[in-house]
């Protein structure tokens, strides 16, 4: 069984009227998981990879991460998805950036407006960017 506090959301933003909007959803589905607000305005686009290190510590074990303008409707979709990775052993699952009819990008690189991943799975990855 997933609880709450095995997920942390991930929230890279550029502050739009959105953000409250999403955070507010997450607090009422998921009120015993923490949501990571990533201010990108400064360091964008490298905002997009310095929240791996911001989760480094964390208790959870898996994250979310959602663009600012995603919303989840559903609680027990995203539980789902996460016990379907557990039970696969699958380490990430996220949107395909192309075939779709309004982005023709490479199909299968991933666009992370919508990302779920286990935590350990990420925390050897080399993220200096300097």
């Amino acid at each position: 069984m997933i609880l709450d506090s095995d997920i942390i959301f991930v929230t890279t933003t550029l502050n739009s009227k959105w953000l409250s909007y999403q955070s507010k959803i997450i607090k009422d589905l998921f009120p015993g998981s923490e949501h990571l607000i990533i201010d990108g305005s400064s360091n964008w686009p490298k905002a997009w990879f310095s929240w791996m290190g911001s989760i480094r510590g964390k208790d959870a074990k898996w994250f979310v991460h959602l663009d600012e303008d995603c919303f989840i409707e559903n609680k027990g979709e995203i539980t789902r998805l996460i016990e379907k990775m557990e039970e696969g052993d699958f380490s990430l699952s996220a949107i395909s950036d192309g075939y779709n009819h309004y982005r023709g990008a490479n199909p299968v690189a991933i666009n992370s407006f919508f990302m779920v991943g286990r935590v350990q799975d990420i925390l050897d990855l080399n993220l200096d960017m300097d």
